[in-house]
């Protein structure tokens, strides 16, 4: 199984367990975190950067739907918990099984 089909499958089970969940990419998850918490400067670390909860209204300011995964006309719940996806070379050989446990 591919990466890409990996973590979609495995996207579409974390928002079928909770539709708040959403995965996201590593990047995309720090730069809303920083954005969010007003964090100085580029090279700071982020605290908490594999999981974040946050505000519909908040996350659209930083974020356009495409990088969260979803059409643009999609509604988003009120609060949204965003995942930090696995880098796609660590998921080769991987199973759908071990993928959600890592998560």
């Amino acid at each position: 199984m591919t990466s890409e089909r990996l973590l979609g499958d495995a996207g579409g089970a974390l928002r079928a367990a909770d539709s708040a969940a959403y995965l996201v990419r590593p990047r995309i998850l720090r730069r809303i975190i920083n954005q969010d918490r007003e964090l100085p400067g580029v090279g700071w670390s982020v605290p908490h950067r594999k999981t974040y909860i946050i505000s519909r209204e908040r996350l659209l300011q930083y974020a356009l739907a495409e990088e969260l995964g979803t059409e643009p006309s999609a509604s988003l719940p009120e609060t949204v918990i965003l995942i930090a996806q696995p880098d796609r070379d660590e998921l080769v050989g991987t199973t759908r099984e071990a993928l959600y446990v890592q998560i």
